[in-house]
């Protein structure tokens, strides 16, 4: 778990944590060159209360190893059996 997980996990109550981390599985970042695409828990980051559609983010891709104008979106249906 990343720094930052770990600091909502120990200030957090429970039920919060738990809702942060399930909303943080449910939305992906994908690169734009090679279609790579991981949750953004599996990043190490959280996103939690996001409606935001379209958003860009400036990411490395771990697959093909540039920097793009990474997507991000949400996969509702997906949520705790994402293993991304």
């Amino acid at each position: 778990m990343a720094r930052l997980q770990q600091f909502a996990q120990r200030w957090l109550p429970d039920a919060w944590f738990e809702a942060l981390r399930r909303s943080s599985l449910e939305w992906f970042i994908q690169c734009t060159v090679c279609g790579n695409e991981k949750s953004v828990w599996a990043t190490g980051g959280v996103r939690w209360g996001a409606w935001t559609t379209g958003k860009r983010i400036a990411a490395r891709c771990s697959h093909c190893d540039r920097v793009v104008a990474a997507r991000v979106y949400r996969k509702p249906e997906l949520g705790e059996g994402s293993a991304a």
